[in-house]
């Protein structure tokens, strides 16, 4: 709330911090939580099926995303992606110096992918080509905003460059893994969302993976919105040559329900490429018994989190600790 916020703020203060980065959910929008805040800069990234169970409708979502820019003061900029199709939404009313950022049209901070592999991308900005560490065209565009931010506020160009080519993606953000003996690929990554699994599926897809298989696993949060269970698991089978649905944080449903609901969309010859398997550790052994010299299997969902919650009981579960149980 304001109060828990500004008195955060005053510490940062007080300890000598000159910048904050803030990621603003719309529940925090919706709930006036950064009411008294004077916002020097706001980036818009994407707007996809999320937090419907809140919002009610995606029409809602985006009118509480859109706050954020409504209430920006003249003097702050407003750093939009163009490459998303609700951008100009977005920027309606804004007051603040309006700025875009684009892979795939124009604005004042344009970036085009040369390679996107496993390792790494190579991007040219402006004029510079550069290399990076993280991966796939969602992180290049992530990287591009974070560019665009850096010279909105001041900083050197070629310093920001500098900077973002040494990022490391955090823990759970497509964090990679690469089997020394067996060549195996796993990834962890939080996406829980139709789109963000597209995404993260569409950047390995146009890798060059030598006709090795996409192996995913992944499940639906309980108690949270139902409408995206059945996108998000038509999504995972449309793009992955295998995948294994199981629980993800079931809280008080049964899994078994949820894992149906993710079902529900799919046709006879999509039903053929699941394998269900409730348990998520025993998931992940699944998938790894398939995989093959090569292959990539994609754990999607938990990323980060350190726990999983079924009845109320956080207990202690890491991803990436399974999977390298399994794998390698």
């Amino acid at each position: 709330d304001p109060y828990q916020l500004h008195r955060l703020l005053s510490v940062m203060v007080e300890e000598g911090c000159e910048f904050v980065f803030m990621e603003i959910s719309s529940h925090a929008l919706d709930q006036n939580r950064t009411f008294g805040l004077k916002i020097a800069g706001g980036i818009f990234t994407n707007a996809s099926h999320e937090h419907l169970d809140y919002h009610g409708n995606f029409k809602d979502y985006l009118k509480a995303k859109k706050k954020l820019f409504d209430q920006l003061p003249k003097e702050a900029f407003a750093l939009i992606n163009r490459d998303d199709k609700h951008a100009s939404y977005m920027v309606q009313n804004c007051e603040a110096k309006t700025r875009f950022y684009s892979l795939k049209s124009g604005g004042q901070y344009k970036g085009r992918i040369l390679n996107n592999s496993i390792e790494g991308l190579k991007m040219k900005i402006g004029l510079v080509e550069v290399d990076f560490r993280l991966i796939g065209e969602f992180n290049a565009c992530n990287l591009l905003a974070a560019f665009g931010t850096g010279l909105e506020l001041g900083l050197n160009p070629d310093e920001v460059l500098l900077a973002l080519s040494n990022v490391k993606g955090p823990k759970g953000r497509t964090e990679v893994i690469i089997g020394q003996e067996n060549g195996i690929i796993g990834i962890v990554d939080y996406a829980h969302t139709p789109d963000a699994i597209k995404k993260l599926l569409d950047t390995l897809r146009q890798m060059n993976l030598k006709h090795k298989k996409i192996i995913s696993v992944l499940g639906c949060g309980g108690n949270k919105d139902k409408s995206k269970r059945p996108l998000m698991g038509k999504a995972a089978v449309a793009l992955s040559d295998i995948a294994v649905f199981t629980e993800d944080n079931p809280r008080s449903e049964k899994p078994e329900n949820i894992i149906a609901e993710m079902m529900t969309n799919l046709n006879k010859e999509e039903r053929k490429k699941v394998f269900v398997q409730v348990d998520r550790k025993e998931g992940i052994k699944l998938a790894a018994g398939i995989a093959r010299q090569g292959d990539v299997i994609v754990v999607m969902g938990k990323g980060h989190e350190n726990f999983q919650e079924k009845d109320g009981v956080k207990y202690s579960y890491d991803d990436k600790e399974e999977l390298l149980k399994h794998v390698f």
